[in-house]
């Protein structure tokens, strides 16, 4: 086998080489770590509504509100942190009412600004027509909610369906 003048053979001193580029995670040029190129991070950019304050309440809510003077809406909040088991299904549901009733205290909503539908122990949530944007303000900047919805209604029967392709 052939070495260079310093005795090392070549495959010797790839090796070795090799060794430095996999124990440094860079390549090594004259001592020198060259560091690898950061990965761009993605920007989130999230459509504006002039009316919408945050995500919790969609834009539709709002407009629903400014046409019609009520919009019927379903809060949902965020519940308790155990999964609805058969076995502590009971304690579930106690936990989701308890944050439901601190809830409703906190938010403080008056009859002219909300009037209530149902309110969900097991869900933590309630439904409800709102009148008032003040009331859609106190849905917005309380941390417990975690969405709100127009409550619309609900269609049963079979689906719509077009006519089939082999129909003339």
């Amino acid at each position: 086998m052939k070495t260079n003048p310093s005795g090392f053979s070549l495959i010797g001193i790839l090796l070795i080489i090799g060794t430095l580029i996999l124990t440094t995670g860079g390549v090594v040029v004259w001592n020198k770590k060259i560091a690898p190129t950061p990965t761009p991070t993605p920007v989130d950019i999230q459509p504006s509504f002039p009316d919408q304050k945050s995500e919790k309440v969609p834009a539709e809510v709002y407009q629903k509100l400014k046409e019609e003077g009520k919009a019927l809406i379903i809060v949902s909040l965020y519940g308790s942190d155990l999964s609805a088991t058969k076995e502590n299904y009971d304690e579930f549901v106690r936990q989701n009412t308890k944050i439901l009733e601190a809830a409703l205290a906190a938010l403080a909503l008056t009859p002219e600004e909300f009037k209530f539908g149902y309110k969900w122990g097991a869900l933590a949530g309630f439904s409800g027509a709102v009148y008032k944007q003040s009331a859609l303000d106190k849905l917005e900047n309380y941390p417990k909610v975690k969405a709100v919805t127009l409550d619309k209604p609900a269609k049963i029967g079979p689906p719509e369906v077009g006519p089939l392709n082999n129909e003339k």
